[in-house]
């Protein structure tokens, strides 16, 4: 196949019904998750500290656990990426020293503090975000 073929196949599918269709899907996804979050701040930042540690007892459950990978999975933590990305928006970022003193080297990308909590997204083969007290 040639670049030509390639090009004229991608604008097809570009200008098709379909791709707006999915870009108007993938739109209004975002548009309710930036909602959630804003929802979050107004009706539940006074809890942060509580709501993490619910969550996070919750995903270090041995049942979760075991039902997460014998249904073929990793365990999925997708409150734990919500937190991250409200603590993105809202937190602030690591200083030098939380570097030095929490990190995991070279696979640290994102590191942020917020409400007495430290959020660290590690990438490598694959993505993990670590939660600690962070202690001022």
């Amino acid at each position: 196949m040639d670049f030509d073929k390639i090009k004229a196949k991608i604008d097809k599918l570009l200008n098709s019904p379909e791709f707006d269709k999915m870009m108007e899907k993938e739109a209004n996804k975002a548009s309710i998750y930036e909602s959630q979050l804003k929802r979050f701040k107004e009706g539940y930042d006074h809890r942060f500290g509580e709501l993490v540690e619910k969550i996070l007892s919750k995903y270090n459950t041995k049942e979760y656990i075991q039902r997460e990978r014998s249904l073929g999975y990793e365990p999925r933590e997708y409150l734990i990426d919500f937190l991250f990305n409200y603590v993105r928006e809202h937190g602030v970022e690591g200083t030098d020293q939380d570097w030095d003193r929490l990190t995991h080297g070279d696979f640290t990308t994102e590191l942020y503090k917020y409400k007495g909590y430290m959020f660290e997204l590690l990438q490598g083969q694959g993505s993990v975000i670590k939660v600690y007290k962070h202690e001022s």
